[in-house]
């Protein structure tokens, strides 16, 4: 009998995936093959409190304190390094690890060469979550745009993509709606770790051109991940989360972005910003939002139970009515695609309540939902054609996409 038991157990463990329990970021890979390539330069990084090795230790930290590197300049993105400063608000320079941390938020959005000077090699260690709104990105371009302008080698040192990196939804930027919060020509949900948005980048030509017209590219390479597949989702990898904004504290509300974002931008409905919860609830005091979500498509990642809750900032917060609605949970499995849901639920609602969606009431969120969407379609579709076929339109962008994609794949 024990040795049948003990049979069972490896015949079991053996149909496990057990290297999906222990990914190791970039750092990790640098450190455990790649320090001596780092040796005598002059280390300059690109990272903020998300930026950390499997032990969960500042990427920042590490180098800084090396026996054998030299870190010489920290740059931090959108919320400052340690990831606390709101949106939009500009972020001042300071000193971390006795090393002076520069913001790339705000006025100077690009390394000047006289920065750059102060560096050999520029590392990146952000932990993006794979939604192309995020600043995240746009600050990665920026930063690369000026390596290849003034000969400078870039490391991007990989890290997941919290959504998988098999899920692609959306429609693709288009030239006239490039803009910080979409850089690049890709779908909302693009499926790509940062250093293969990185490679897509640098390879596609999207970095601009030289002075006689030629292709502007950055030397770059992108230090791998231990351990990672495409299917997997954050919570496949035994990582921890860090916040990477003060909206994003969490792993659920990094899906939640994914999935209200867009609907956020609109200002219509609450999507429980001022919440202990940030994109984890959907409702309003004056509108009946239960029965909205049971009456979209069903979505086998995303759980919705009816709540009451009131935000203490923000919309609806100060007044005497809660907001009557869900609380929003995610799976850890299932089909996500977050941006065709949210659409869902915005031409649901548009034509629940017209009134929502009248010019005057929304004319000032327009011009950024126009940014974040990449189009003027979708809004167009809002406003004149609540019949508008939005999934035909996502769905010919996100083939074009996963076509073009292919050859910049660093994953299984």
């Amino acid at each position: 009998m024990k040795k049948f038991l003990l049979f069972m157990f490896i015949v079991i463990c053996s149909q496990l995936d057990l290297s999906a329990f222990n990914t190791l970021p970039g750092i990790d890979v640098l450190l455990k093959y790649h320090t001596t390539m780092l040796k005598g330069k002059r280390l300059g990084l690109l990272s903020n409190n998300s930026g950390r090795n499997a032990d969960g230790k500042l990427t920042a930290d590490i180098l800084a304190t090396h026996p054998e590197l030299n870190l010489s300049v920290i740059f931090a993105p959108e919320h400052g390094f340690y990831t606390s400063v709101a949106a939009g608000k500009d972020v001042s320079n300071e000193k971390l690890f006795n090393t002076p941390v520069i913001s790339l938020y705000g006025r100077l959005k690009k390394p000047t060469k006289e920065i750059l000077d102060k560096c050999d090699i520029l590392l990146v260690d952000l932990q993006d979550v794979g939604v192309r709104s995020y600043t995240y990105i746009s600050t990665l371009y920026y930063v690369m745009q000026a390596c290849a302008e003034h000969s400078k080698q870039l490391i991007v040192l990989d890290r997941p993509n919290p959504l998988n990196g098999e899920n692609v939804d959306g429609n693709i930027v288009e030239e006239a709606f490039s803009s910080f919060v979409s850089i690049v020509p890709v779908p909302y949900i693009h499926g790509l770790t940062i250093g293969e948005i990185a490679y897509m980048i640098n390879n596609e030509g999207w970095l601009g051109k030289k002075a006689d017209g030629s292709p502007l590219f950055c030397d770059m390479s992108v230090i791998k991940m231990e351990n990672w597949k495409r299917s997997y989702y954050w919570e496949d990898t035994d990582l921890h989360w860090f916040p990477t904004s003060p909206y994003v504290p969490t792993l659920d509300a990094a899906k939640g972005l994914a999935y209200l974002g867009v609907l956020g931008e609109l200002g219509v409905v609450s999507i429980g910003i001022g919440t202990n919860r940030p994109f984890g609830y959907l409702g309003d005091p004056y509108l009946n939002c239960v029965g909205l979500v049971d009456e979209l498509p069903t979505n086998s990642i995303i759980r919705a139970e009816p709540v009451e809750y009131s935000p203490i900032y923000g919309m609806y917060s100060g007044i005497s009515k809660p907001c009557l609605g869900y609380i929003i949970f995610f799976e850890s499995d299932g089909e996500f695609k977050p941006y065709t849901a949210c659409m869902d639920i915005i031409f649901k609602l548009r034509r629940k309540n017209p009134n929502l969606f009248k010019y005057s009431e929304i004319k000032g969120k327009i011009p950024m939902f126009k940014k974040v969407t990449g189009t003027a379609k979708i809004m167009a579709g809002i406003l004149d054609n609540p019949s508008f076929d939005y999934k035909s339109f996502i769905e010919k962008d996100v083939q074009e996409f996963k076509e073009k994609r292919k050859k910049y794949l660093l994953y299984d």
